[in-house]
């Protein structure tokens, strides 16, 4: 039987960190005191054990063993040479021995987590010594010292309490803490909470922040072997939606910040270290099911209904047990979810909660639907299945995992793990208000993550031990519409007849012109082409050598990842007809055709692959037995095997530049330093400092391969109501065609498009064949066509700086623990880290812009780049020397230097008393400060880019405060367990959260493309936030009292107002989010809502089938505050920022002219948003309470 892996009941909680005790089955508060003593040859520590305070610094991140060291004295204090320590695994009878060299010193490592060990000592002329229930946690060597009395002397041994062996802050999880963990997700996440430096973006994607660390730069091992999503298209930094392991497979789980061991590199963020479960001797396992529908989940959050389509299914088991006795064992887990997630809109009367709007902005109905669909099932005589509108669609979730280990000698373990897992959820691609798309239109995103790992650890010698390890990890993202990515994107306006006098080109239903909706089928356009697979092999190789007090360490890593990353919108074809009557006739008015210049998409794709080569060495010195030192330097070196194709533009550009800068030849060295001292037997004061480095999402590097502005190009071709430049008229007499791109001139009668001309390629792009061979491929004219062309020259590009560093981070922590009472710890924790190598990205392409020779700037001081027109650039009197280089970027990833000191600090307070119940109480404080934003959510280049504020330079990132810190988080949990029916425990475990929102900063908006205001391609910029203490009017141009409104005030001559009303809304925005003005606003200025969420678990076993068995049922209730009232547990938030207004170029008087664009004297402000209008998006799954009924049984 396995219920627990430890007859120990630690607390659940925030624990402060290191809140659990190192190897022994006492409680973690139990101090250096009498707690027995027993005269016989081999004595038993009982129920707890001595453990020393000096030990080695712990190491999480890769960790999958634990020690155990010490040293064999006599009591008279001389050391004891030669003794013989037997380190013995009761689950399995692995037996581990060596003799302790001439200091007395013994170190056994490689040792299986969990228990319970038997650790034995004899000597020749001295009183053998044996101690029993020993638990091992992983990553933290467990520390005795033996002092052994004369052989003809009474034996008197006093057993004093475990304390933890870990360096820094940490937080470590047995299977009793998850056991009473409330998750109804039943993942990792809600175990990493627990953690005092932990919070969780409860709004967008559940990333764990781990001390102010983007989620998405975590490391995340089970087993040893990495299982965060490597290329970084989860932004939240798993692998799957539900987390990579089934809880009931996990032993132990640690949270380290830092982990200072130089085995533990790749990452930047913090580290999760999970090891699974193992076999023993004994036959045990689970299994469970997990009940929750309609009933159990909360339909009301403030006042408002919530409407309920819950129907879930989740079980899971496990089993474990021997395959050879003493020998070889096995340990297998399982588990699968799934549930329905409803569709919000769909047409009139058919129970979705949203309608999509239809003709003249009337509800939208099944038939106007099917008036579509009829024409390509009966008209076209398609067989492809255009699909519908489905009022729900399934979520699932799969995994297993199966560990196998080897007891091959004495001398020699192995263990060999494989884990799969799979998620899905199903894309609404473009359903919503106005847009009818249907399920061919979606698509199934997921994951498919499978990973094997082989380790063994050897004993080659008293003082020598080896660990190799091994790894093959192969992940797929998934893009499946259900019918598959080849097949065009068909848009048809739902209106019935032709809309000949309408706009040009004949894009009605998109260009406003009629209030009708779009049905949509077929695969959309950014799924055409859309895969990635990425393959990652590992091999790890370490030896220890013990020397007396040192312990030293070295080592090899060897990384290699294999990306294969294709996407490629529009590749397939997306056509758009202006209504029915078009669709039924086969007159498109507009195709979009994208693909590699060879007609080969995978020719486009970002295939490479790229090598990290470690190498490092440290020292562990028990420098006295109360302070350890460890020491050391870790040493990582980049090899990238391919090169993105070359740009012959981008060198044309830039002289001397190239675009296939890659990761080739970047390395990091990076020396840590940690330390363990106890000046006291009931204090320990620990930390570190160290250089982190590694771990950035591989999408980053992805980007430079598949946008090189050479391999591919795009041809857009529409139908005008008007001759227009290079179009022809159609020859069957609807309208004109044009291809926009130039690329192809569709009044060229001569056939220079792959033997086809112009018109013929522009026919048949746009007069399709009513046939079911529409949608099945791109005419061949077109192919041809696109064939013959060559990339634009000004195609934008991904680029990296040729000075550019592999991002760094330097890593500082002190721990204190104090044992106040028995039953009583209090704990400090100091982290604080600063960028060595930060990580940012800007438009090389922008050119600052030069008028009369000085450099131009805003209103407020800001640096403008050139976006102004030909006519502005030729304005008499004005010399501009500078050029607008167009709309198109080269975006570029850089180094923009140290990144200010960032803090966090945190105190906890934990007790647990012998009548079961235990508490612990945190409070934690962040002031964290980074510089691109992007780099949290964002993937692509265009996004990275605009996606980071920017204050005096438009065109860079401006540091400010990171977008996971939390500037106060309190956490407190309550726990109670009892046997109120014979052996049968009833328990009760509580954990809350209290925290401040995430940052919110305000932006100002100063238009599409290059604007003219500030001259680069991106998004918003920090607002600038006028004065507004005095509005009375002046004049613009003299700044004299004004009886009428003028658009200007007097308390501020940068701006101008174009109306009275953006005045009123912009104050109130002002006034209630408390908002500065007379300048730029600081980027996070202010927090979004702040959170509170608690949540209870109750437990009670049951009477089992046969001696020794046990049934378990739970109830997970999640957002117990929401349950007592429905406007509190509500997790809300605006997002990242709030766009307060438009922004344009005005000149002194006011006049937003040519003149006054060139001159820029002052912001033209409109379009202020209205506080009355703003509201805070909601989390409704997360806001609303939910209560899990759980049936488990084990053996």
């Amino acid at each position: 039987m396995d219920l627990l892996d430890s007859p120990v009941k630690p607390p659940v909680g925030t624990g402060g960190r290191d809140s659990r005790t190192a190897a022994s089955g006492v409680c973690m508060f139990s101090k250096n005191k009498r707690a027995g003593a027993t005269v016989a040859k081999y004595l038993t520590g009982a129920a707890a054990v001595a453990i020393s305070m000096a030990t080695v610094p712990s190491a999480y991140a890769q960790e999958t063993t634990s020690a155990v060291r010490g040293s064999v004295s006599a009591e008279t204090g001389e050391s004891i040479p030669d003794a013989q320590v037997i380190v013995r695994h009761g689950p399995t009878g692995s037996v581990n021995s060596e003799a302790s060299d001439a200091g007395g010193v013994f170190d056994l490592r490689g040792l299986r987590v969990g228990g319970p060990y038997t650790i034995e000592v004899t000597a020749d002329g001295y009183e053998g010594q044996r101690l029993e229930n020993v638990f091992l946690e992983v990553g933290q060597p467990f520390r005795y010292d033996f002092a052994l009395q004369a052989s003809d002397a009474e034996i008197v041994v006093t057993a004093t309490g475990g304390r933890s062996a870990a360096t820094g802050s940490n937080t470590l999880l047995t299977r009793d803490d998850i056991a009473g963990a409330v998750s109804i997700t039943r993942d990792i996440r809600d175990l990493a909470r627990r953690d005092p430096l932990v919070t969780q973006n409860s709004r967008g994607d559940g990333g764990i922040s781990i001390a102010g660390s983007n989620p998405r730069t975590n490391r995340v091992t089970i087993d040893g072997v990495q299982a965060q999503d490597d290329f970084g298209l989860n932004t939240g930094g798993l692998p799957t939606r539900r987390g990579p392991i089934s809880l009931d497979a996990v032993r132990q789980f640690a949270v380290e910040a830092a982990p200072f061991d130089v085995e533990n590199g790749d990452f930047i963020g913090g580290a999760i270290n999970i090891v699974l479960r193992e076999g023993d001797n004994d036959f045990s396992g689970s299994a469970f099911i997990n009940y929750l529908n309609d009933e159990l989940v909360g339909t009301r959050i403030f006042g408002q209904q919530v409407d309920n389509t819950i129907t879930q299914e989740n079980w899971g088991a496990t089993f474990r047990g021997p395959i050879l006795q003493d020998r070889l064992f096995f340990a297998l887990s399982y588990e699968t979810y799934e549930s329905l997630d409803p569709t919000a809109f769909g047409p009139a009367g058919l129970g979705f909660s949203s309608t999509i709007t239809g003709p003249n902005l009337t509800p939208m109905t099944q038939a106007e639907i099917d008036a579509v669909t009829d024409v390509f099932a009966t008209t076209y005589g398609s067989s492809f299945n255009a699909g519908s509108i489905a009022l729900t669609k399934p979520i699932t979730d799969e995994k297993y995992t199966g560990r196998f280990d080897w007891n091959i000698n004495e001398d020699h373990l192995a263990s060999l793990t494989v884990r799969h897992s799979e998620s899905g959820v199903i894309q609404r691609t473009n359903l919503g208000s106005t847009s009818a798309g249907l399920d061919s239109q979606w698509y199934l995103t997921g994951e498919d993550d499978n990973t094997m790992a082989l380790q063994v650890n050897s004993s080659w010698t008293d003082q020598f031990t080896t660990e190799f390890r091994v790894s093959q990890r192969d992940y797929t993202r998934l893009q499946e519409p259900p019918s598959g990515q080849a097949f065009a994107d068909i848009s048809v306006c739902s209106v019935p007849g032709a809309n000949t006098a309408g706009t040009n080109p004949l894009q009605n239903c998109r260009n406003g012109s009629q209030g009708v909706a779009v049905v949509r089928f077929g695969p959309d356009q950014f799924r055409h082409a859309n895969y990635l697979e990425t393959q990652g092999t590992q091999a790890q190789f370490s030896g220890e050598y013990q020397w007396g007090a040192h312990l030293f360490k070295a080592g090899v890593q060897w990384q290699n990842t294999d990306v294969f990353n294709i996407f490629l919108p529009n590749s397939d074809g997306t056509y758009y007809f202006d209504s029915i009557s078009d669709f039924s006739a086969g007159d498109a008015s507009q195709l979009v055709y994208r693909n590699a210049i060879s007609g080969v998409a995978t020719d486009a794709a970002a295939v490479f692959d790229y090598d990290i080569y470690s190498a490092l060495v440290q020292d562990t010195w028990d420098l006295t037995d109360r302070l350890t030192l460890a020491y050391g330097f870790r040493y990582d070196t980049y090899s990238v095997g391919d090169q993105p194709a070359e740009n012959p533009n981008f060198a044309a550009r830039y002289a001397g530049r190239t675009n296939q800068e890659t990761y080739d030849g970047r390395d990091v060295l990076m020396p840590r330093f940690s330390f363990t001292y106890d000046p006291t037997e009931d204090i320990r004061v620990s930390g570190g400092v160290g250089l982190f480095s590694g771990g950035l999402p591989d999408v980053f590097l992805s980007n430079v391969f598949s946008n090189t502005g050479i391999i591919d190009n795009t041809l857009t071709f529409q139908r005008l109501t008007a001759a227009s430049g290079t179009s022809v008229a159609d020859p069957g007499g609807y309208g004109f065609l044009i291809e926009t791109s130039g690329a192809v001139a569709c009044n060229n009668a001569a056939p220079v498009y792959g033997g086809f001309t112009g018109v013929q390629v522009c026919s048949a792009a746009l007069n399709v064949p009513v046939s079911s061979s529409f949608g099945t491929s791109i005419p061949a004219a077109v192919q041809a066509a696109l064939g013959g062309t060559t990339a634009s020259p000004t195609s934008e590009t991904n680029v990296i700086d040729p000075n550019f560093e592999i991002p760094s981070v330097w890593k500082a922590n002190v721990s204190l623990r104090w044992d106040l009472l028995d039953n009583l710890r209090a704990g400090l924790d100091l982290f604080g880290f600063q960028d060595q190598e930060g990580l940012a990205f800007r438009d090389i392409r922008a050119q600052q812009l030069v008028v009369n020779g000085n450099q131009a700037l805003t209103p407020d001081g800001r640096i403008r780049y050139d976006g102004l027109s030909t006519a502005q650039h030729a304005l008499p009197g004005l010399t501009v020397t500078s050029s607008n280089p167009g709309s198109n970027r080269d975006i570029e990833a850089y180094n923009p230097g140290e990144s200010p000191f960032s803090w966090i600090a945190s105190l906890s307070l934990n007790a647990n008393w012998e009548n079961g119940v235990e508490a612990g109480v945190s409070y934690t404080r962040q002031d964290v400060t980074e510089y691109s934003a992007s780099a949290r959510f964002s993937s692509t280049a265009s996004s990275l880019y605009g996606g980071q504020w920017a204050s005096y330079d438009p065109n860079t990132a401006v540091e400010g405060r990171g977008q996971e810190e939390i500037t106060d988080s309190f956490k407190y949990n309550f726990g109670w367990r009892h046997n109120f029916v014979d052996e049968l425990e009833t328990r009760f475990t509580l954990f809350g959260e209290w925290r401040t929102g995430r940052p919110l900063s305000f932006t100002m908006n100063g238009g599409t493309g290059r604007n003219s205001v500030f001259g680069v391609n991106r998004g918003s910029q920090l607002a600038y936030v006028p004065d507004l203490s005095d509005l009375s009017a002046v004049n613009c141009a003299t700044g004299v009292s004004s009886v009428s409104f003028t658009g200007c005030i007097a308390s501020d001559p940068l701006v101008v107002f174009d109306a009275a009303s953006t005045i009123t809304n912009l104050q109130g925005m002002i006034d209630r989010f408390d908002i500065p003005t007379g300048g730029i606003v600081a980027r996070g200025s202010t927090d979004n809502p702040d959170i509170h969420r608690l949540d209870l678990q109750i437990s009670q076993q049951l009477p089992g089938l046969r001696n020794g068995h046990r049934t378990m049922l739970t109830f997970d209730i999640a957002n117990v505050l929401n349950l007592l009232n429905d406007e509190w547990g509500v997790v809300r938030e605006y997002g990242e920022n709030l766009n307060l207004y438009n922004v344009a170029c005005a000149g002194v008087d006011g006049v937003a002219d040519n003149d006054g664009t060139v001159t820029c004297d002052r912001y033209r402000i409109s379009g202020a948003a209205n506080q009355a209008t703003i509201t805070p998006g909601r989390n409704t799954e997360a806001s609303r309470w939910a209560i899990q009924v759980g049936l488990r049984y084990e053996f």
